[in-house]
This record gives C-alpha cells, structure tokens and sequence, in this order.
C-alpha cells in the first residue's frame, strides 16, 4: 500500500513540474511602445500564450448610475455652468478647446478612466461619454484557461494528459476497477491544481 501511495505522490510531483514548466516556457504579454504599437514579448515559445490570448478590445459605454458614479472621477474639472444637461448614458458640456479637452483626457487617465467627447448643435455643445476597454476574446475562458492561462485550471486539462500517460507508461493502477481509476483520477486532477500553484509559489519566492 505504501508503495502505491509514494509512486502517486511522485506522479503528482513530476506532472505538476511539467505543467509548471510547460507555463512558464509559454509566458508572453502585450507591451505598448513609445509610438503607441503593440508588441508581442515573451518566453521561447511565448506564440502559443498569444495564440490563445487573440482577442480585440471593445469600448463599454457606462449608463445611468453607472455613469454618474464615473462621472465622479472628473466632476471637480468643471464649473457649474459648464455643465448643461445630464443625460442617461452622459453629459452635454459646453464646447470647449483641443487644449482644455487635452487636459480632460490627461485628467480622465490619471482618475483610472476613458472619456469619449463629440460635437453636437452644429459645435457648439459637446456630448462626454465614458467608457472602459475589456478584451473579448477570440476563445471562451473555459477553452483558454485549462489549456495554458491558468495554472490550477491546468490541472484538468493537462492532469488528463499526465494521468492517461503514467497510467500507459507504469501501469501501476492496472488492478484496479473503472470506478476506482476514475476516483483516482479525480484525485489526481484536484491534488495537481494545489500542487502546481504550490510549486508555482515556492520558484518566486526563491527568484526573488
């Protein structure tokens, strides 16, 4: 009994290793340069990251209390009579400058958000819209993150792979019924997901 239970420990072991070097070999992020591009940067094979990661950025517009709870951020950047009327999903302003709405743009970013101004009246009122940026992503989360964005979710999909190639390769479990491998398995998969953040958490601490 105790020689099944060390070769499992080890089979956690060894495939948490592999799911935690898998992850971090395919480590990539999006970076913005100077002149405003994206850039792609990352590990050796940091493409299958960004293969999974495609995606395009979407503006979701606040509306109604939404709104005003945002609009809070950049209130103290006008005066009262430069605040018109106050609409479900915004606000009408008096036209303003490019410099001053330069200013609001700036001050918007540093208060954590994104404002959207047009023209209305023929010029000359302004309509002040916010918004967000959210990534909507090319794959469902439930594809991205048991493949290779998540490390705990990996456990499933790649705790899968591991078990199906310790069970070919030892074959130590063969004795054992359909119902009991499956429960095994089970385990397997839910011990790995606390292993590998585990392992995970242990290599920062020591690279710091």
């Amino acid at each position: 009994m105790h020689i099944y239970l060390l070769i499992f420990l080890l089979q956690l072991l060894l495939s948490a290793l592999f799911i935690n070097g898998f992850y971090n070999i395919t480590r990539g992020r999006w970076v913005t340069n100077p002149d405003g591009k994206k850039e792609w940067v990352g590990k050796i094979f940091s493409w299958y990251s960004k293969f999974l990661q495609q995606h395009r950025v979407v503006k979701e517009y606040f509306i109604g209390p939404e709104f005003l709870n945002e609009f809070l951020k950049i209130r103290n950047f006008f005066k009262e009579e430069h605040i018109i009327e106050y609409i479900d999903n915004g606000v009408v302003i008096q036209e303003m400058s490019r410099k001053r709405i330069a200013d609001l743009v700036m001050q918007a970013r540093v208060a954590g958000t994104f404002i959207s101004i047009s023209s209305i009246d023929e010029g000359k009122k302004m309509l002040l819209m916010m918004y967000r940026e959210k990534n909507e992503y090319k794959f469902p989360n439930w594809v991205r993150a048991p493949l290779g964005e998540c490390l705990a979710c990996m456990s499933s999909f790649w705790g899968t792979f591991c078990w199906i190639f310790w069970s070919v390769s030892l074959d130590t479990f063969s004795k054992l019924s359909t119902v009991s491998k499956t429960e095994l398995w089970i385990v397997f998969c839910i011990s790995l997901a606390y292993i590998n953040e585990l392992i995970f958490s242990i290599n920062n601490k020591l690279s710091r």
